[in-house]
């Protein structure tokens, strides 16, 4: 937990959640994003910097500046958190929440690389 998944498919595929599917696309592409991270002590989630919290998590949707799938995982990366990934069916409803809430596209911590097989 709490690091993006990386799968083998296509060379600089990455993948971004779009009207409730999971959708392969290129990784340069520019689009909104969720980033997570774990509630330590003493850290909790700043609602001021629009952290939300939920089952032991902070979330943060960026929606209004896009980014591409590295710009975005970056941008996670220096707020101690990671891309959001979905790990269990109670995700799946935070992450339906996200969407509706976001109404548009956005990256999620899943990336391709192409392997020499």
């Amino acid at each position: 937990r709490g690091q993006s998944i990386i799968i083998t498919t296509q060379r600089g595929r990455c993948v971004k959640f779009v009207n409730n599917k999971l959708t392969n696309v290129k990784c340069a592409e520019s689009n909104g994003y969720i980033c997570e991270r774990h509630i330590g002590i003493p850290l909790t989630c700043e609602a001021d910097r629009k952290w939300q919290s939920f089952n032991n998590f902070c979330y943060r949707v960026y929606g209004q500046n896009g980014a591409t799938w590295d710009g975005a995982q970056q941008q996670c990366d220096q707020q101690g958190g990671n891309l959001f990934t979905v790990e269990s069916s109670t995700e799946e409803t935070v992450i339906h929440d996200f969407s509706v809430n976001l109404q548009k596209d956005f990256w999620i911590g899943v990336k391709s690389y192409e392997t020499d097989t």
